[in-house]
């Protein structure tokens, strides 16, 4: 059974890819890996200098090489613009980026059972995109959030520790231009 939070994120996801008029600039859309975790991404140009990126991803390992005992399951919304752009006598794009942007999901943090995540996401990195509509990037994306848990009747709520540690682990992405 899917939790609650994930077919929330599912909803939305639905919902802005559905949207007509977004279609009308260029847009990717792949996976991305790092350590412990792999995710589905999507990007939607907006401008030449500005794109958004929405992603879902699935944790697996907390850092330090502790398996976790529940895959966290999470989403982002982070708007980035390019800082930087070059393009080699090939063809090939190459951009970088930074932006701000929003997190939430379920996850368990280091040591600590799992809960609701949320916070404000940081992400900086580079794209090459290549004339054959393939794009590789290279990111770290960390996370300023809460962990929301509950044992034994009380709740608490704590810093999110995992999302920045896991978050300066560099995230490697492949994506496809449509």
């Amino acid at each position: 059974m899917i939790p609650y939070g994930a077919r929330i994120l599912i909803v939305i996801l639905a919902v802005i890819l559905s949207l007509g008029d977004s279609f009308a600039q260029s847009r990717y859309s792949g996976a991305t890996f790092s350590y412990g975790s792999a995710g589905l991404i999507y990007e939607q140009a907006v401008d030449p200098d500005n794109f958004w990126s929405i992603q879902l991803k699935a944790d697996a390992v907390t850092p330090f090489n502790v398996a976790a005992p529940f895959p966290g399951l999470t989403g982002s919304f982070v708007w980035n613009m390019i800082f930087a752009e070059f393009e080699s006598t090939q063809g090939n794009l190459i951009r970088f980026f930074a932006g701000p942007g929003i997190f939430a999901g379920v996850d368990d943090d280091i040591l600590r059972r799992p809960g609701i995540v949320f916070g404000l996401k940081g992400r900086v990195g580079g794209i090459c995109s290549f004339s054959r509509m393939i794009s590789l990037s290279i990111s770290i994306a960390p996370v300023l959030g809460v962990h929301v848990t509950k044992a034994d009747g009380v709740a608490s709520m704590l810093p999110y520790r995992c999302g920045l540690l896991a978050g300066m682990i560099p995230e490697v992405g492949i994506k496809y231009a449509f």
